[in-house]
Formats: structure tokens, C-alpha cells, sequence
């Protein structure tokens, strides 16, 4: 983690796939923060591809996307 960073526990198992997921040095997760209603509760969170616990699922095969590489995060528990 970069240098002033915080560390955060995800406590998920799998976010859906996004473009470049596996393939980027850095993958930008949004997730559920807190229990404030609506988009208040929803932050981001940069994962790095070689974080303790992340692993990636097969990439998606999409329709009209075809270029960008796209697979599920997962997240060891």
C-alpha cells in the first residue's frame, strides 16, 4: 500500500466483474462504506493486483467489448 494509505478489510467475496480487472497494477472497487441511505453510504477503494487475498475469476466473454479484458475481483475470506 502506498505511503499514508489506510488498510481496509473487505468484507466481501466476489465484485463483479470491470473493465481491466486482472490486467491493470491497480483496481478501483466501490463498495458499501456504511449504513448511510443511497449513493452517501458507497465509497471506493484501490485494490492492488498483488494484494494478500485477491485472486481473479475467467474473463467474461462479452458481447460488444471484446478488447477490454473483464473478470470478477475475489476476495479471500
Amino acid at each position: 500500500m502506498a505511503s499514508g494509505g489506510i488498510e481496509v478489510a473487505v468484507n466481501a467475496h466476489r465484485e463483479r466483474g470491470a473493465a481491466n480487472d486482472g490486467e491493470a497494477d491497480l483496481n478501483l472497487v466501490y463498495t458499501r462504506m456504511s449504513d448511510a441511505p443511497g449513493s452517501k453510504g458507497i465509497g471506493a477503494i484501490v485494490v492492488p493486483r498483488d494484494a494478500p487475498g485477491v485472486s481473479f475469476g475467467a474473463q467474461e466473454k462479452l458481447m460488444g467489448c471484446r478488447g477490454i479484458p473483464s473478470a470478477d475481483i475475489v476476495f479471500a475470506r
